[in-house]
């Protein structure tokens, strides 16, 4: 397995959870396609889940524009350059799944003609052709296309974004961030860029309704600790207080151990130390099992008690219209499945 060789490699477990044992880590793609959504393990109530999924995941209403779009429209990308794009996009090239789980959720998804490996929800964005991963898009293919208007994630390189631009292309870069306030403010730019500002109103709208449930929520409950295991073993890695998940885990209403951590660093020493009530994992490559008899981790009291829970992380690591399940699947599990 490839091993972690410099600090900004730990920024990619957003995409990329490892589980170690030993001498080996078993690694767990972030962005591979997996038939499970939202899963939460056996011991959350599978009622509550589903109840959850279905009040929370529903697709907003698709209409006619409200607001429009006034073009040439103008914003400033991850790498501070203006991007100016003349008219409305009609072809869309995408390599952040995020940004295609918002494009499909805007009801445009027909407008994708390329997007990458890793972009694998909802179903019907396999249906759009495959041009290459995060870290190695096919340029060739992206520029023969000819696509109005380039998504790139916030893992792109400069040199891969600069040849897109060189070849005449118009991209749209974003960056990662540590609320769930930056999400709705991609969000919105987003629909600003496609003329689908109504819809990007109506996605935020739905994560501002479970922000302010779920922090209304937050008073009436006892204190829970928690700590998200992101790689574990001879890397050890978690949501840190600079993360996105960490203001999920807040929003919540839960007490996130590894809060004073920075970079997804955290050592096992720290958790064996916070020994937090409830951990949750990957539900890939047995990432639970091998957390239950990995040293440092098998005698902490989330493990010995059966509080060691298993997620999608797709929808904790993408910032994008599934957060609202994130929010209350965590909360399923740290509320009601105790």
């Amino acid at each position: 397995m490839k091993r972690l060789r410099s600090l900004w490699l730990l920024l990619l477990l957003v995409a990329m959870v490892t589980v170690g044992c030993g001498q080996e880590d078993v690694v767990s793609d972030n962005y591979e396609n997996d038939e499970t959504s939202g899963t939460v393990a056996e011991e959350t109530s599978e009622e509550t889940a589903e109840e959850t999924a279905e009040e929370t995941v529903a697709q907003p209403v698709v209409k006619e524009n409200e607001f429009l779009t006034e073009y040439p429209f103008t914003f400033t990308d991850k790498f501070g350059n203006e991007v100016t794009i003349e008219e409305e996009p009609q072809n869309l090239v995408s390599f952040a799944p995020e940004i295609t789980e918002t494009i499909f959720a805007m009801g445009i998804g027909d407008k994708l003609i390329g997007r990458s490996t890793y972009c694998d929800y909802p179903a019907e964005a396999a249906e759009v052709p495959d041009l290459g991963t995060l870290f190695e898009l096919n340029l060739e293919a992206i520029i023969e296309k000819e696509p109005d208007l380039v998504f790139l994630s916030s893992m792109v390189s400069e040199d891969q974004y600069k040849t897109l631009v060189d070849s005449g292309l118009t991209v749209f870069t974003v960056d990662y961030d540590d609320k769930l306030v930056g999400t709705m403010d991609q969000i919105q730019l987003i629909g600003d860029a496609l003329n689908r500002v109504d819809q990007a109103n109506a996605i935020n709208g739905r994560i501002q309704d479970a922000i302010d449930d779920l922090t209304a929520k937050q008073a009436d409950r006892d204190e829970v600790s928690m700590y998200f295991v992101v790689s574990a073993g001879e890397y050890t890695s978690t949501a840190t207080g600079d993360t996105f998940m960490h203001d999920i885990i807040q929003t919540v209403g839960a007490r996130n151990v590894a809060e004073e951590g920075t970079y997804w660093m955290y050592t096992v020493e720290q958790l064996v130390e916070d020994d937090p009530d409830v951990m949750l994992c990957s539900n890939r490559y047995d990432m639970k099992a091998t957390i239950e008899t990995l040293e440092g981790y098998k005698d902490l009291r989330a493990v010995t008690e059966g509080h060691l829970y298993e997620v999608d992380e797709n929808i904790f690591f993408r910032q994008g219209p599934r957060v609202v399940e994130a929010m209350y699947v965590l909360e399923a599990i740290l509320f009601h499945a105790q």
